[in-house]
C-alpha cells in the first residue's frame, strides 16, 4: 500500500546577510520526545537546505485536510538547531548570551503575536534533571517551577542567612524533558527564567531550539499553507581601511571613496582619522605610524554576502584600485589592511 504525505507545517530559516535571503547554516534535528510523537501520529519531518517540513499521512483521497492520526491540542513539536558555520557569529545580530540557547516558539503563553508567522525568540538555559538557583544572603524567596503547560511542578520557600548566599536545587524525575519556567517572588522579583531539560544536550549545547505548539487560536491547520519563519539580520560594523605606504610618496595623497554612484546622498562616506598615533594602529602593522593612514566609514555598515563594489582607493584624485576588499567574515572585526 502506498501512503500519501502532505505538508502539516513548514519552517523557513532566513538571513538578510545572504543574497537570496535563505539561511543554510543550520542542521535541524528532531528532539527525542518529538520523534516519538511523530511516529505515533504517522508523521515525518524533512530538512531541505533552509526549510524544515513536517508531513502527515492521509487516510483518504482528500489529502490536504485529513491526517491519519491528528495531533491533539497542546501537542508540541521540538527541534534542535545545530550551527554548522562558526563565522555566523561574526556577521549576525541575533546571538544568545553566553551559556544560553535561543528558544523559537509559536506558544502564546510566551506572548507570541506571530507577526508574519515569525516565531518569537527567548533565551533558555539547557539543563539536566537538576535546576539550580541561588538565594542571596538575608533574602527569602518564594519559588515555583511550571512546565510548558503552566502546570506547577514544584513550589517552596527558601531563605539565606546573613552568612552568605545559599544554593538550592530542584530535582526532576528521571525521564523528564522539555520546557520549564522558574518563577521567583518575595524579597526579589526577577523575570521568570526559562529552562529546557534535556540531559543529552548538556555536552553539545545547540544554538537554538524550535518549539511549535498545536494550540488555539493557532491550531496547526491541514491546508498545506502553515509556514513559520525564523529570521536573522546582518550585524553592522564600522569599516576601517588601514593604508600602509611602502613607497616614498606622501601618504596624504591616498583617499578611500565610494564610486558606486554619482548621487552624493547615496554614497557611503569615509573619513580620514586625523592625528593617528601608534596606539590607534593594530599590532600587525609594523610600519612607522607616519606611513599609515586610516579611513573609516562614518556610519556602521551591514555585513552582506555580495561584496559592495566600487569602494575605491584614490591617489592624488585618480583611482588606483577600483574595488577594495570588504570585511572578511572569518574575522571578528571590520579592519582591512592595504599596502601601497
Amino acid at each position: 500500500m502506498q501512503f500519501q504525505f502532505s505538508p502539516l507545517l513548514r519552517l523557513n530559516l532566513l538571513h538578510g546577510f545572504y543574497t537570496d535571503g535563505l539561511c543554510t547554516d543550520f542542521t535541524i534535528k528532531v528532539a527525542k520526545e518529538t520523534a516519538q510523537l511523530l511516529a505515533r501520529h504517522q508523521m515525518i519531518y524533512r530538512q531541505n537546505v533552509s526549510r524544515l517540513s513536517v508531513l502527515f499521512r492521509s487516510e483518504s483521497e482528500d489529502v490536504l485536510t485529513t491526517p491519519a492520526v491528528p495531533l491533539s491540542t497542546g501537542d508540541a513539536l521540538t527541534f534542535v538547531m545545530q550551527l554548522n558555520r562558526g563565522e555566523f557569529y561574526n556577521f549576525t545580530n541575533e546571538l544568545p548570551a553566553r551559556g544560553k540557547t535561543f528558544l523559537y516558539t509559536n506558544d502564546f503563553a510566551y506572548d507570541s503575536d506571530l507577526l508574519n508567522n515569525e516565531l518569537s525568540r527567548y533565551e533558555v538555559t539547557i539543563t539536566g534533571l537538576a535546576i539550580a538557583y541561588t538565594v542571596p544572603k538575608d533574602k527569602t524567596l518564594f519559588v515555583e517551577l511550571q512546565n510548558a503547560a503552566g502546570v506547577k511542578q514544584y513550589s517552596g520557600i527558601h531563605s539565606a542567612s546573613s552568612e552568605g548566599d545559599r544554593e538550592f536545587t530542584i530535582e526532576l524525575p528521571a525521564g523528564t524533558t522539555g520546557l520549564f519556567t522558574l518563577h521567583i517572588s518575595g524579597d526579589l522579583n526577577p523575570d521568570p527564567e526559562n529552562f529546557f531539560v534535556e540531559p543529552q544536550l548538556l555536552f553539545n549545547r545547540p544554538f537554538g531550539l524550535i518549539r511549535i505548539v498545536n494550540q488555539a487560536p493557532d491550531l496547526l491547520t491541514y491546508d498545506g499553507n502553515r509556514d513559520y519563519s525564523i529570521s536573522f539580520t546582518p550585524k553592522e560594523s564600522t569599516w576601517n581601511y588601514y593604508l600602509v605606504v611602502n613607497g616614498s610618496f606622501d601618504p596624504d595623497l591616498l583617499e578611500v571613496e565610494d564610486k558606486s554612484t554619482m548621487v552624493v546622498a547615496d554614497k557611503i562616506p569615509f573619513e580620514k582619522v586625523p592625528d593617528l598615533s601608534g596606539d590607534d594602529i593594530p599590532a600587525q602593522i609594523t610600519s612607522d605610524s607616519s606611513k599609515v593612514r586610516l579611513y573609516r566609514s562614518t556610519n556602521p555598515l551591514e555585513y552582506r554576502q555580495k561584496p559592495r563594489a566600487m569602494i575605491s582607493l584614490l591617489k592624488n584624485g585618480s583611482v588606483i584600485i577600483n574595488d577594495l576588499p570588504n570585511p572578511d567574515v572569518s574575522k571578528p572585526n571590520a579592519n582591512m589592511f592595504l599596502y601601497v
